[in-house]
């Protein structure tokens, strides 16, 4: 699928994973394995599990209510996981008592919230800054105009370019919110350019309050 794999290439580097992917299966616990596109085989399994839909098709009108719905789904369930399968040549659920011990248990609700959640994105300003509920928070200088992904865990607002963290604060009502180190970048960027370390780092102690002006 092109939402897992960006590039085939079966060769001693193998496929190149879409990254987000790639995060997500470590997160989980398991190995990706892709398939040669267009080979028969694989396409016969893919056939296979596609017959278990057809046979829902005469259900087609058959329910009223979602409860209903439902319990001709839980039945349909209870079918199939009780009849031979045709890739194993066992029964599913047979097999699956004796597979369950090795199943790993799922990470904790924060990861798995991370994925359930729907990712929220802000631009880098001019100024080395990104926008939460109308304060301004500070990133690193070389990630001025990209677009990076905000989420807040407790009070803390973390930051992450590529899923990589870059950067986090502690929310607060103030309405410019620097990191030392990102304050040093952002003068040496434009203003103080040619100042020393030694001269930024008077400056940025002497006066640290009119960073709001700037």
């Amino acid at each position: 699928m092109k939402t897992i794999v960006n590039q085939h290439k079966f060769n001693a580097s193998g496929p190149i994973y879409n990254e987000r992917f790639q995060t997500f299966s470590k997160d989980m616990g398991f190995e990706t394995i892709a398939c040669r596109p267009y080979r028969p085989q694989t396409k016969g399994k893919v056939e296979t599990v596609a017959k278990l839909m057809n046979r829902l098709l005469v259900f087609n009108n058959e329910f009223e209510t979602l409860e209903d719905l439902t319990n001709i789904i839980n039945e349909f369930l209870n079918e199939i996981n009780n009849e031979v399968s045709q890739a194993t040549n066992k029964i599913p659920n047979q097999l699956y008592e004796k597979e369950k011990e090795h199943l790993l248990p799922l990470p904790n609700e924060s990861i798995m919230k991370s994925y359930l959640e729907k990712p929220i994105f802000r631009k880098v300003s001019h100024e080395s800054m990104i926008e939460y509920k109308g304060n301004k928070y500070s990133v690193p200088v070389k990630y001025l105009y990209e677009y990076v992904e905000i989420k807040v865990i407790e009070d803390i607002l973390h930051i992450y370019y590529n899923r990589n963290q870059i950067a986090c604060h502690k929310i607060s009502s103030n309405t410019f919110n620097y990191q030392y180190d990102h304050v040093k970048e952002i003068l040496r960027s434009d203003a103080f350019k040619y100042k020393s370390d030694d001269e930024l780092d008077i400056y940025i102690r002497n006066n640290l309050n009119l960073m709001d002006k700037i």
